[in-house]
């Protein structure tokens, strides 16, 4: 496996949002009452290569349709290559508690790959603060 980009051009990621919201809005809809979230998970791709305001109105969608839970297990991948200080910040304030992080070369010796693991953590462990429930794991490609 190997990391891929599929575009560069934000109007497509734009358009894909579009597309998102509504049909997070019509499951919604198609539900016959507010549903109780208890797993939340942002992946399948970068979610940190959205802007901080597009994160925001997703996670904006997603809490008019949906009732995330307090205790609710909450995650988000990120690439550290794309995941600026302000998408650090509102991902604390929206509560992820997990964090799957993809080190940025995959064609590095196993061995580094674990070295530049430890360095992410610390990283990401000391922007996103220490919650007792936070779970970072480090893929590896």
């Amino acid at each position: 496996m190997r990391n891929v980009v599929i575009t560069r051009r934000r109007s497509v990621a734009e358009q894909d949002l579009t597309y998102l919201h509504r049909e997070i809005r019509e499951v919604a809809r198609g539900l016959r009452r507010r549903r109780k979230v208890v797993q939340y998970h942002w992946g399948g791709g970068t979610p940190t290569y959205l802007k901080v305001d597009e994160m925001r109105a997703l996670r904006q969608v997603v809490t008019e349709c949906f009732e995330i839970l307090p205790d609710a297990g909450s995650a988000i991948e990120v690439d550290p290559r794309v995941t600026s200080r302000g998408q650090i910040d509102l991902l604390r304030s929206m509560e992820f508690n997990r964090h799957a992080v993809i080190p940025s070369n995959c064609k590095t010796p196993i061995i580094r790959r674990f070295e530049v693991c430890a360095e992410i953590e610390s990283k990401f462990k000391c922007m996103l603060g220490s919650v007792n429930s936070q779970h970072f794991s480090c893929g590896a490609c």
